[in-house]
């Protein structure tokens, strides 16, 4: 069959043609009395800028140096290819393929096997999708089903459900599920849950209640809110956690803010951390305060003070030169670096370097260094070393059994 040509800036009705449908620049095409929709059996192939006042049934559609509006929805056996312009379609657009070299608006839903579109992408319900590769925005008022998402701006939507997830700039969701990873350059936002083995992010990053991620990488900030379990945590700046958070590794260059129980293996941070409920952790490390209801770790080491309501118990304390203890210390061995002070400590090993002030010491081996200064008492069962111009407000006492320490609580 010829094919049926539309010359330009011609308007004309159609209902089905057999063949291929040319049109040129300022076509516009209206549906022919009693038919619903245009058909065409082969392709619909255009250029320049062309209206369709109707759904559109067809092969395959082609298009070059123009934009194409169809008021309808369009239904596409092929492949939909639009090369210097944009594509508009009023209702939803099925096709097995879409390339779209400038921008893509959808009224309702857009369903494909691979959409590449260079610009950006308006979709006004959902996207199912394999394949999502777009260079500009992504914004779509429901959820995006898509085994891989590729997006060089921002991508906004209701649900991300994916295997890949990778987004130059931002991420605005209200939940999401990827299987494998999560890449992104600027700041990610999820109002609610976000599942996924990896998320990388440049910028900042926030999610909600009942997220679940095996890693994490943030260059700048996170907040959580509510309840969360992750894997491992590595964040440039500060973490904010309006809940609680179980994790089996955190390192943080900055500070670490919890308002509910924070549970770690592996606890790394730079700056300081406040905890207003419990912190149990392996190892805990703190360059600056460590402030918390209650401390359990194997081992706690502080560069500046430690603070507690309930106290601290662990194997190994240890506090850095010039730091401060608020609260009772239980532990295996305490080591206090010059200059540091202390309340009341229970250990087996209690280790104090020059300059140190304690209240009150029990245990079973002391060592104190030089200048240092006890205001209470000391009660030891087994050696005492004291240094030079030590000063104690009380003999030492010497006891056959170790003072009861004050039990977890």
């Amino acid at each position: 069959m010829p094919d049926v040509v539309i010359h330009e800036f011609g308007r004309i009705k159609l209902g089905r043609v057999d063949g291929n449908l040319r049109l040129v620049e300022g076509a516009i095409i209206e549906p022919e009395e009693g038919f619903d929709r245009i058909e065409v059996t082969g392709d619909v192939i255009c250029r320049g800028d062309l209206t369709i006042l109707a759904p559109l049934v067809a092969h395959g559609m082609r298009s070059r140096e123009g934009n194409v509006s169809i008021e309808g929805y369009a239904k596409i056996a092929g492949v939909v290819r639009v090369r210097d312009g944009d594509l508009e379609v009023g209702e939803f657009l099925k096709a097995r393929r879409i390339e779209v070299e400038g921008s893509l608006s959808i009224g309702k839903y857009l369903e494909t096997t691979y959409l590449s579109v260079g610009g950006k992408v308006d979709v006004g319900e959902y996207i199912r999708v394999d394949s999502i590769s777009v260079g500009g925005a992504v914004v779509c008022n429901g959820d995006i089903i898509s085994r891989t998402i590729s997006v060089g701006g921002s991508l906004r939507c209701e649900k991300v459900t994916a295997d890949t997830l990778s987004v130059g700039g931002t991420v605005t969701i209200r939940r999401g599920e990827v299987g494998s990873s999560i890449s992104v350059g600027g700041v990610v936002s999820v109002e609610k849950d976000l599942k996924a083995q990896t998320v990388s992010v440049g910028g900042s990053l926030k999610i909600g209640h009942g997220s679940k991620i095996d890693s994490i990488d943030v260059g700048g900030t996170i907040t959580i809110e509510g309840d969360v379990k992750v894997g491992n945590i590595d964040v440039g700046g500060n973490m904010k956690v309006h809940g609680s958070l179980k994790a089996v590794s955190i390192d943080l260059g900055g500070g670490l803010e919890a308002t509910g129980d924070l549970e770690v293996e592996d606890l790394n941070i730079g700056g300081s951390c406040r905890i207003s409920g419990i912190l149990k952790g392996e190892s805990i490390d703190v360059g600056g305060t460590l402030e918390a209801d209650k401390v359990k770790a194997r081992s706690i080491s502080i560069g500046g003070t430690l603070i507690t309501k309930r106290g601290v118990f662990s194997e190994y304390v240890e506090i850095g030169e010039r730091g401060r203890v608020k609260g009772v210390i239980v532990s295996e061995e305490v080591h206090l670096e010059e200059g540091s002070r202390a309340e009341d400590i229970y250990a087996k090993i209690v280790n104090l370097e020059d300059r140190c002030t304690v209240r009150n010491i029990y245990a079973e081996n002391v060592y104190i260094q030089d200048y240092c200064r006890i205001l209470g008492e000391i009660k030891y069962t087994n050696h005492l070393s004291v240094g030079k111009n030590v000063i104690m407000s009380r003999e030492p006492v010497k006891v056959e059994r170790p003072i009861k320490a004050p039990t977890d609580p």
